[in-house]
């Protein structure tokens, strides 16, 4: 690393120091997070291919949760919108510029709102309406070093429930290792690594950390890229038994047999840890279409012998050298799904005295 990134690099680890010990303090048990939406893909591209990608895109906005996809040399402003259930809604915007010091830096913020929803008592008295609002405000860069390229986030959290509101710190830390040709690529993240500061009330609750670990292959001959993510590395256990559902089912959705319930139970809970992509890059790049697949996903949203296409999503984008738009759809649940539309403006800068040779 250069001696100049040192002094910039040295805070940005006691950072990552306090976030990890906040972390480890308040715990990490599913359903008991601050800020679960700091997990939600905002990008299209991502959001296609499963929600979650750590390798190489032809989008810079992916930067966003793995900040080593940051392209160097590229400066851009990104903007994004993702509608999901009811009133509820996602806003994101970043801002992408190189830097002499810190190689490729990011300024953003990612904002979710649920609108007005009604207040009422224990006996269902109807006594007006409130809001919820979450935002995050997150700065974040990457630098190369050989074939490896190492990127940190750091997020400002900031909630607010009714009349209670509540302040966070988490980080992100990422590593891509990429091959000679460029086909080949290897990530890992440590993601949402922190907690409250200030709780909504009572005990501080961590963020939702995820440790997870990637990789991705472009085909020579064709113009597809596989994407294969592991998550929730630090934990096997992902299923959630539902004791009021007689209903049990395998890895495809089909119901279990008693017999086989153990070894449907291992194979169900192995796969929960995947997700897979498949990225089609045509006309040099310019135009990308994409599919993936959830399966942690598809257990937790479907309905039992109706699971529809739960877990899978698909998206296309147009990527120019000025101007981008990408949309997505992912199906969360049987009765409707995400949709993500995102727009890119580049600047670059012509050079002055270019010479063909």
């Amino acid at each position: 690393m250069p001696k100049s990134l040192s002094n910039g690099y040295q805070f940005i680890v006691v950072l990552c120091l306090y976030c990890g010990l906040t972390s480890i303090s308040y715990g990490q048990i599913g359903g008991r997070n601050a800020f679960g939406f700091t997990s939600m893909a905002f990008e299209p591209h991502v959001s296609s291919l499963g929600g979650m990608v750590l390798g190489q895109t032809t989008t810079s906005m992916s930067g966003m949760d793995f900040p080593s996809a940051l392209q160097h040399g590229k400066k851009e402003l990104n903007i994004g919108y993702t509608s999901l259930y009811g009133s509820s809604s996602a806003f994101a915007v970043q801002y992408i510029l190189p830097h002499r010091r810190f190689g490729v830096l990011q300024f953003g913020t990612r904002y979710l709102t649920h609108g007005l929803l009604d207040r009422r008592d224990a006996l269902n008295t109807y006594q007006g309406k409130f809001s919820a609002n979450e935002v995050d405000l997150y700065v974040g860069t990457a630098f190369t070093w050989e074939n490896y390229r190492f990127g940190v986030n750091i997020h400002g959290l900031i909630g607010q429930l009714e009349a209670q509101n509540s302040m966070g710190l988490s980080a992100d830390v990422t590593a891509l290792w990429q091959d000679s040709s460029g086909l080949t690529s290897v990530g890992f993240a440590l993601r949402n690594l922190g907690g409250e500061i200030i709780p909504y009330a009572g005990k501080r609750r961590a963020t939702p950390t995820d440790l997870q670990f990637g990789f991705s292959r472009k085909l020579k001959y064709l113009p597809l890229s596989i994407h294969c993510t592991l998550h929730d590395l630090y934990r096997w256990n992902l299923r959630f038994e539902d004791s009021l559902s007689s209903n049990s089912s395998n890895l495809f959705g089909l119901p279990e047999d008693e017999s086989v319930r153990g070894f449907g139970k291992f194979t169900d809970n192995f796969f929960r840890h995947f997700n897979f992509g498949l990225d089609f890059n045509l006309f040099q790049d310019k135009f990308w279409f994409a599919l993936g697949y959830n399966h942690q996903r598809r257990m937790e949203m479907a309905i039992p012998n109706r699971n529809g296409f739960a877990g899978f999503s698909l998206g296309f984008g147009l990527e120019l050298t000025r101007w981008a738009v990408g949309y997505s759809y992912a199906k969360h649940h049987l009765a409707s799904g995400f949709h993500g539309i995102r727009t890119t403006l580049r600047f670059h800068k012509k050079p002055k005295n270019s010479v063909e040779n």
